[in-house]
This record gives structure tokens, C-alpha cells and sequence, in this order.
């Protein structure tokens, strides 16, 4: 049963509901001596045409780019280490007045000090102007003009003690001069005349500023000094009509505190101006609407009333600002994120009802919108519950068994329906009406509930069931007597009944619902159904669900980290699934859809899937604090609670950015691990986008940087080096590329950028590289080396030719005289003494009438000359043959000798059948022997001849027992010519067959000739 509480709730309300201001602020950032400044007292922002914000301090330079802060001091070449003033003039020159040193100009290489005048060397420059090329010097003692193409000088009032100047303005083709206490002057236009156009009142302050916006000028002065206008509600600004002021008439009003240094008008046109009191601490940054100020200082994140400077960059919609005390401030004016603040609300759920913002927190509920913030705290909600135990009986009804407190109440969800604020508490469920007039309460306690059709609730109960209530606004709930409740009973023995559901989800036809420890369940008005059971979807670890309703899809996150995306259009089919490799950080904090984008918080930062493309939002976009609390898109605004406020993200703006491919400059380039191209680097870059080098200089570092990105550190490299590796390195946020030992040849390094603010992907040639090749590989080396070579080929070749017909004639010659020493050898056995002798004995035999011995020998002497003609013709015999040869002529000879002659030929061992050797070796020795060694003296000759075999030599041995050879006067053996034949022989065979001869002779104790053949040189088998 509901309870209501109707006027008494009435009078709570509005008595003791608070106006609670949720503070709404800026991302900003502050960059202080902490991050890098060289003073925490900025006295001059610029954004160059680069893209290069330059910071003046009292104590150096600073150049900031892509996040990085380098300083310059006057040991870089700066004149003077007080920077008050940047300009940059039309060939993007930088222009740098100094407090006590003059000017210095930079040229993208080096500092260079303007020594022209020698008052300009030392003065204090406040302000610098340019204009048709001039440049404007405003010093404490005068006016400087400088000619930008001639150099040439211009002074004014410079003989003044104190003509200070302060501003600048253009108006009409004329410059507006601000003096501190000398008033206004204008400069006409050939910067020839500088006229007085406004006094200064001695009784009143000084000028220090002047800002024309339009038609209106303001002039800013000392709220603080002389007559005391603050304090008289004079104020700080005079604002004019500009023709006004020039008709020196009175401002059309005076306003503000402090005293105003700068000025800066954003893209919504915006007004925002600096102050500092200097002797007082009222200052800040105020925001100038209907000639009033705002302060913006905590709305900006700037923590300090010494506001001196400010600059606005049109391209980001950024606003730098610049302390006395604090260093740098840039905030960001886009509005994407914006910030609001409270103290100690801890946001757990967020909704919207007509127009106005549902705050669930732990102080209670707050409904804001752009004028009231009204707040039902736990004292609202307790005295409701209070009361509905005061006419409750507790014998049928009971909610907790602990005391109830309104310090205890804790706020878990809220769902607006039928114009109603429904919000569950660990104390049971509350409704609060359109109106705050009502606020009924419900006797059940779900952490997350749901409604089905009209007024049936579905409550899960934390670690236990779910019950569905039915019609619960006109039906009481009953713990003591369950059997009065009208709701659907569960089953705890079904194993489709949901148990320890967290996160509910509806989609168009269904109801999800999931647990931590049994997965997933739907409801289809009827049925629950256990996914995990069915086998649709078996992951049972679920900690966050949400649905699209847009694309019908469901997705869902595990324990583990997993992010499952199901189609459930009609069923449910399992689509893709993120794992936490591919999103930054490790636990999930909440999941979220938009369209058909997903939305994934960790405790990094914000993760957007959409499509293929992939962002990542944390601090650098100013979503700074990142301990979530809770996460509700409404409308297209994502709302993220956290411990002391929430953000707002607007996800049109965040998600569907209007960007540009990333731009990559080659920074620097360090070759063999040494500086390279020192002067081809300007303005902090590599001029030339190729690099040619030798080939012992192949060992490149290449450096590279974004072009002037808003969010540098949201960018991941990944690079390939073509005609090199066609592969691409991972993505990193490394700007360093190593290339160590490149071959010769032409490459070309391509970056791919991955930007993780805007998930769009780019690729860009970075450079092209040349590595020459040593000279030996050269075209022009390698072409005269293959000259060198074919001549020297061409040579050989000439001189191998020659050799050749050298080396055939020589074997000619060779064979030539071969053939005719055979001939020679074979005349030398014929020879006519032989052949005489064989022919007398036949004749003798005739005469005696021994017709049989004459036949016979005749026979014998036609044979040997058939062999000798056949053995002749052949490079090789057996040594059958040669033996069948010697034994023929061993018997004609002995014939004659009346086979006196003891002859003897032995080759016991010896395959005599496969041994090859030259013909005619053996028989010139055999004959010699028959011819010279046995005369009348010799009563028993003897010869032998004997064939053997020792370490792969054919031996032939001759030996006989006659006379002996003698010796010449020289003491060597006589040779018969017979033997001289041989000897050529056997030289003329040494070029194709290993042959030696060796012949022992004694005079009267015979003659032993060695016959030596290399067996290697004979066919043995």
C-alpha cells in the first residue's frame, strides 16, 4: 500500500529543501615552474602562424609545443631574459620586447639583438605594434618605430623621463597610443605625427589599457588609485563610444574593480578581461556582459586575483591566461566537457523530467535546472518512511529487521514514469510526484527495478529472487503475510529464475537482466529464461549491461573484462566481443550507448567504440577526475558522477568531431647517433623532406612531431619503412623512429597516426631517404671494373690461344718425332746387320740342303715382321703379346747362335692377359744384349727377363752375363744407338705415362736393365 504525506511533504519541501549550486567549470590546465615555465610571472601569450604558443616570463622564454615546454634564456641569443611582448610580422618573424635589454628578432634558426639604437639596446619595452610593416616599440620613455624593410629608426617622446607606454589600438588607418599618465595619442597614418588626442586628469588614474571591440572602446584604469574609484563606484573600465572618445566626450560608463591589463574576445564573442590590483588582491579574469562584470576565475580553474595577461586561440577555442604568481592557464571555451562541482555529493543516477536534471545522490535527490536547484534530502525521505511505520502494523508488515536512520539511507537507482521520480534506497522503494507535493513509498527493496506493463513492478532482491509485483500502486505489500500479496511467486528450484540480478536492461520486446555469478536472463512479460541454461550466451560473470535501442543491440561486460555485443532483434546472437587488449584500462566502470556508438568508462578515462573507429577521453580533454560513480546518457549528454560533482559530455560534439588528417614534421634527425643537417632545420623543424647520405652514414634517428594538433598526447605512431619492411610497427606513442644500418637504395618512412581524440586514422609520408652506395658498387666503378675485367679476359684469352697453339704445335712436334723414333726403333730392329744375318742363315741352310731349319727360320722371320708391323700401330699391347713378340725374336736370334744363347723369360703372379703397356719397349734391350754382350769369351750366355709387380710399378728386369758395357772417357756408360732411340722413346712417352729405365754394367760381369711403368697408367682388372 502506498503512503502518502501531501501538505505536510508540501511544507518540508520548501522549508527544508536548500538551494544547492552545482558550480559549473572549464577543463583548464595550469602550467606552472612545476611543468617547466622558467618564472611562474607571465607577462606575454602568443600563438605564432606554426602553431607555437611562445611564453614570456620575467625570467626567460618558454616555447610550448604539442605539450612540450623548451626555454630560451640569454645564452640562446635572447637580449635580455624579461619578456614582456611577442608580435610576428608579415614574413613570420618573431618579435620579442624585453624589459630592460630592447628587442630581438627570431627567425626560425637563431636569435639575432636589434643593436641599431643605442637608447632602443637598453630600454624597457612594454608593448610592441605592428603595422604597414613597422614596427611599433612601446618603451617606458617613448615611442620606437622600426622600418621592417629597411631597418631604418623612428623616435618619439624618447627624451621624456616617463612617457610610458602601455596599449595599442587601430582605428581609421591610425594607431591609438595608451600613455600611463600622459593620456591618449594617435599616430597618423605615415607615421609622421603622434597628437595628443585625450588629457590624462592628474586626479584621476592612469591609463593601462585600451581594447576596441566594434564601435566601443574600453580604456582601463586603476580602480584601486587616485580618489579611490572603487571604492566611490567609479570602477576600473571607461567604456566610449570610439567616436565619442576622439570627440573627447565623457565614457558611457564606468564598471568593474581591479585594475584591467589585457583583453580577449572568444568565437561566441565573448568579452573577457584581466585583472591585477597590483597593491591589492582583487583581481581575476571577469567576463564583460552588459558593461558588468563576471567573475570567471573559478568557473576557468585559474587560482589567482593576479591576472596580467590573456590570449585567445580562435583554432582551439582556447583562452591562455597568464599570472603574476601561478604561471599559465589554458581553458578550454568548447564546452564538450564541462565540469560542475559540489561538495560531498556522490552522484549514483541521473534522469530528466520536463526539462529538468534528476540528481540521485547521497544526500538525496536534487531536481536543478537553469534558475533553482531544489533538493529532497534523507530528512525528506526518513520522516516519510517514519510515518508509514506509524500506521503500519508491524505484525504483517516489516521492511528491515536494523533500526531505520536517516544517516543509513543509502541511493541506488532512479526511473522517471508517469510523470513520477521512483528512486529505490536500501530502505524500500520512494516515488515523488511531478509536483514534489507527493512522495509515496513501497515496502520492497531492489537495488534495480523495472515496471511492467502499466504499474507491475519487477523487483530484484539483492542476493536473492525476483518478484513481480502487480498493479503496485493500488496494491499493499505484505512481508508478514505473503499470501495477501498479489505478485508471481518464484521458484528457487528453476534454474530459469534470475538470482542475484545487479543491472536490468529493456529493449523493445524483452527485459535482460544480469548477475555476477549466473549470467544472463531475459523476460518476455511471461517467462524468464536463463541464457547461460539455453546455451545462447554462457558467460556467467556479468557486471554491466545496457541496450541500444536504436540498433537493437545488447551489450554487456564480464569480470574479466570481456565486452560482449548481441544482436537481439529477434534472438540473441552473439556478435562480436572486445577484449581488454583493445580499450585502456583495467576494471569497467560503467558501459553506456549512443546510437551506435558504446560508451566504456574505466579508471583511465572514457572509451568510445564506434564503427572501426576507437577514442579515448581523460584528463588532456578535461575529463579530469576519473573515479566514476555513475553514467546516464540523456538526450545526447552523458552524465558522469563522481565523488564531489559530475560531467557533462556533449557526445555530439565529442564523438562526431570535424577533423583534419594529422600533419607530421620531420623534427630532427640524428645520423651515426650525431646531429645532421643542423642548418637545414628551421623554425624547429627539417626544411628538406629528403635525406641523401654516403653509405657509411646509414644509422638514422629520425624525430617527427604533430603540426599544431589540440590533443598531442592522444596520438599513436606506427610506421613502415618501404622498399625496406612492408610490415608495420605496433602503435605507440613514441616520435622516434631507429633505422640502424640501412642498405644502399631509395626509401620512403611512412607514419601512421592513430588519433585517439577524433578515432580517425591518417597516413603520411614522413620522409624519403637516399643511402648512396660505396663507390665499388657504383654504376660508373662497376662499369669500369667490367671493362677492366673483359679486357683482362680478352687477354687471357688471346695469351690461353696462344698457348694452346704453342701447346699443339709442341705435341706435334711430339708426335712427329714419336712416329718417327717408332720407325726409327723399328729400322733399328730391322736394321740390315739383322736383316743380313737372317738372310745368310737361311742361305746357309739351303746350301747344306737343311731345307726344314731354312724353311723354318724363314717362317719364324716372316712372322716377327708381321708382329712388328702389327705391334707398331698400336699406343698399347698386352703383355701376352709383348712376351709372344720377344719370345719370336729371342728365337731367331738364338738360331743364330746355334741356341747357344740360355734364354729365360718368367712372370710367375702375373695376370699377364690384362696388363697394357707401350709396344717395342723391351725388345731394343733384349737385341742390344744379343748383339754386344756375348762374344767368344762367353762360353755359357745367359739371359733372362722377368715380369713382377711392386707398389703398383710393372717391373721389367733384362739381365745377361756377357761382357758388360764399357765406359766413355767421362766415366758413363756407352750407349749403342739402339739404346739412344730408347731413351728418346721413353721421354717422349713421360707426357702421357709414368716410365723410367735404369742400366747396372760391370766390364766381363754383364749388364742389368730396370724397366719401371706406373701401373696407375695401365688397364688392370
Amino acid at each position: 500500500m502506498s503512503f502518502y504525506i501531501k501538505t505536510k511533504v508540501l511544507i518540508l519541501l520548501l522549508f527544508l529543501s536548500a538551494f544547492i549550486g552545482y558550480t559549473q567549470i572549464h577543463p583548464s590546465k595550469q602550467i606552472s615552474t612545476t611543468n617547466g615555465l622558467p618564472n611562474n610571472q607571465v607577462e606575454a601569450i602568443f600563438k605564432d602562424s606554426r602553431g607555437i604558443i611562445w611564453v614570456g616570463t620575467q625570467n626567460g622564454l618558454s616555447k610550448i609545443e604539442n605539450g612540450n615546454i623548451t626555454n630560451f634564456y640569454v645564452e640562446d641569443g635572447l637580449c635580455h631574459n624579461a619578456v614582456w611582448d611577442i608580435v610576428e610580422d608579415s614574413k613570420g618573424n618573431l618579435w620579442f620586447g624585453t624589459y630592460g635589454g630592447g628587442i630581438a628578432k627570431y627567425d626560425g634558426k637563431r636569435f639575432t639583438i636589434i643593436k641599431s639604437n643605442e637608447t632602443l639596446n637598453s630600454s624597457h619595452v612594454r608593448k610592441l605594434f605592428i603595422y604597414k610593416n613597422k614596427l611599433l616599440v612601446g618603451t617606458e620613455k617613448g615611442l620606437y618605430i622600426i622600418d621592417l624593410n629597411t631597418n631604418n629608426f623612428q623616435e618619439f617622446e624618447t627624451n621624456h623621463d616617463r612617457f610610458q607606454i602601455m596599449d595599442f589600438i587601430l582605428y581609421k588607418d591610425e594607431v591609438y597610443i595608451a600613455v600611463y599618465t600622459s593620456g591618449i595619442f594617435s599616430l597618423s597614418s605615415d607615421f609622421k605625427k603622434l597628437k595628443k588626442v585625450k588629457e590624462v586628469d592628474e586626479k584621476k588614474s592612469p591609463v593601462f589599457s585600451l581594447y576596441l571591440d566594434g564601435n566601443r572602446l574600453y580604456v582601463g584604469n586603476d580602480a584601486n588609485g587616485i580618489n579611490n574609484r572603487l571604492i566611490s563606484k567609479t570602477g576600473a573600465v571607461d567604456c566610449y563610444d570610439i567616436e565619442n572618445f576622439i570627440n573627447n566626450k565623457p565614457p558611457n560608463k564606468t564598471f568593474g574593480k581591479s585594475i584591467i591589463w589585457d583583453y580577449a574576445k572568444d568565437n561566441e564573442a565573448n568579452l573577457y578581461c584581466s585583472g591585477w590590483g597590483v597593491h591589492s588582491n582583487n583581481g581575476g579574469i571577469y567576463k564583460i556582459e552588459n558593461n558588468e562584470f563576471t567573475d570567471m576565475s573559478s568557473a576557468f580553474g585559474v587560482d589567482s586575483y593576479k591576472v596580467r595577461g590573456l590570449y585567445f586561440d580562435k583554432q582551439f577555442n582556447r583562452l591562455y591566461v597568464g599570472t603574476q604568481d601561478k604561471g599559465l592557464y589554458i581553458v578550454d571555451l568548447n564546452q564538450n566537457i564541462v565540469f560542475n562541482k559540489t561538495e560531498n555529493h556522490i552522484i549514483s543516477d541521473f534522469q530528466i523530467i520536463k526539462d529538468n536534471l534528476v540528481l540521485l545522490h547521497n544526500h538525496g535527490l536534487t531536481i536543478q535546472n537553469d534558475k533553482d536547484t531544489i533538493t529532497i534530502n534523507s530528512n525528506n525521505f526518513y520522516k516519510v518512511l517514519k510515518s508509514s511505520y506509524k500506521q503500519q502494523s508491524k505484525s504483517y508488515f516489516q521492511v528491515l529487521s536494523i533500526e531505520v536512520s536517516e544517516k543509513n539511507l543509502v541511493y541506488y537507482k532512479l526511473i522517471i514514469r508517469n510523470n513520477s521520480i521512483w528512486v529505490s534506497t536500501n530502505y524500500g522503494l520512494f516515488e515523488v510526484n511531478g509536483d514534489l507535493k507527493n512522495i509515496s513509498y513501497y515496502a520492497t527493496r531492489p537495488k534495480v527495478f523495472a515496471f511492467k506493463n502499466r504499474n507491475d513492478l519487477i523487483s530484484p532482491i539483492q542476493y536473492g529472487y525476483v518478484s513481480i509485483f502487480t498493479d503496485i500502486e493500488n496494491n499493499p505489500i505484505y512481508y508478514g503475510a505473503p499470501e495477501k500479496n498479489k505478485f508471481s511467486p518464484n521458484n528457487s528450484s528453476d534454474i530459469n529464475n534470475p538470482h542475484h540480478i545487479t543491472n536490468l536492461a529493456k529493449s523493445n520486446k524483452r527485459l535482460y537482466l544480469s548477475s555476477p555469478v549466473n549470467g544472463l536472463f531475459s523476460f518476455d512479460d511471461t517467462k524468464f529464461t536463463s541464457l547461460n541454461n539455453s546455451g545462447e550466451f554462457t558467460e556467467k560473470e556479468i557486471n554491466h549491461l545496457t541496450i541500444s535501442k536504436e540498433s537493437n543491440k545488447l551489450i554487456a561486460s564480464s569480470n574479466s573484462g570481456k565486452i560482449y555485443i548481441a544482436d537481439i532483434t529477434t534472438d540473441f546472437e552473439l556478435l562480436k566481443t572486445i577484449n581488454r587488449s583493445n580499450y585502456i584500462g583495467n576494471s569497467i566502470l560503467f558501459l553506456e550507448t549512443y546510437k551506435n556508438t558504446i560508451l566504456v568508462g574505466t579508471e583511465k578515462g572514457l572509451n568510445v567504440f564506434r564503427n572501426e573507429k576507437f577514442q579515448f577521453i581523460d584528463t588532456e580533454q578535461g575529463l579530469d577526475m576519473v573515479n566514476f560513480s555513475s553514467a546516464k546518457v540523456l538526450d545526447s549528454t552523458l552524465y558522469v558522477g563522481i565523488t564531489n560533482g559530475y560531467y557533462k559530455l556533449d557526445l555530439e560534439a565529442v564523438i562526431y568531431q570535424d577533423t583534419k588528417p594529422v600533419t607530421l614534421q620531420l623534427s630532427d634527425v640524428l645520423v651515426n647517433h650525431a646531429n645532421h643537417l643542423t642548418e637545414d632545420n628551421i623554425w624547429f623543424k627539417q626544411k628538406s623532406n629528403k635525406l641523401k647520405l654516403p653509405y657509411n652514414q646509414n644509422t638514422l634517428d629520425l624525430y617527427f612531431k604533430s603540426s599544431n594538433h589540440p590533443y598531442p598526447k592522444k596520438l599513436l605512431y606506427s610506421y613502415q619503412v618501404q622498399n625496406l619492411d612492408s610490415t608495420w610497427s605496433n602503435f605507440s606513442n613514441s616520435t622516434n623512429i631507429s633505422l640502424p644500418y640501412l642498405p644502399s637504395g631509395a626509401f620512403d618512412v611512412h607514419v601512421k597516426t592513430k588519433d585517439l581524440n577524433s578515432g580517425v586514422v591518417s597516413n603520411s609520408k614522413l620522409t624519403g631517404i637516399i643511402i648512396l652506395p660505396p663507390f665499388w658498387q657504383t654504376w660508373w666503378f662497376i662499369a669500369l671494373i667490367v671493362a677492366f675485367l673483359g679486357l683482362i679476359m680478352f687477354l687471357a684469352y688471346k695469351k690461353r690461344i696462344a698457348i694452346i697453339k704453342n701447346r699443339e704445335h709442341q705435341k706435334a712436334k711430339i708426335q712427329k718425332r714419336l712416329i718417327e723414333t717408332q720407325l726409327e726403333a723399328l729400322q733399328s730392329q730391322m736394321n740390315p746387320h739383322f736383316t743380313f744375318n737372317a738372310l745368310n742363315s737361311i742361305q746357309n741352310y739351303i746350301i747344306d740342303n737343311d731345307v726344314d731349319n731354312a724353311l723354318m727360320y724363314l717362317s719364324e722371320f716372316a712372322k716377327l715382321i708381321r708382329k712388328t708391323l702389327d705391334n707398331s700401330s698400336q699406343p698399347l699391347i698386352y703383355l701376352e703379346e709383348e712376351i709372344d713378340y720377344l719370345k719370336s725374336y729371342v728365337a731367331l736370334e738364338n738360331m743364330r747362335f746355334n741356341n747357344k744363347v740360355e734364354v729365360s723369360i718368367n712372370f710367375d703372379n702375373i695376370d699377364i692377359h690384362d696388363i697394357e703397356l707401350p709396344p717395342m719397349l723391351i725388345q731394343p734391350f733384349v737385341e742390344n744384349a744379343f748383339v754386344h754382350a756375348f762374344d767368344k769369351t762367353i762360353v755359357n750366355p745367359i739371359l733372362q727377363i722377368t715380369f713382377s709387380i711392386e707398389n703398383q710399378f710393372l717391373i721389367c728386369t733384362i739381365a745377361d752375363n756377357g761382357i758388360g758395357i764399357s765406359k766413355t772417357e767421362s766415366g758413363q756408360l756407352h750407349e749403342s744407338k739402339g739404346l739412344k732411340l730408347v731413351t728418346e722413346r721413353l721421354d717422349l712417352l713421360k707426357t702421357s705415362t709414368q716410365i723410367s729405365y735404369d742400366i747396372a754394367s760391370k766390364k766381363g760381369n754383364g749388364t742389368t736393365i730396370t724397366l719401371k711403368i706406373a701401373s696407375k697408367n695401365l688397364t688392370i682388372n
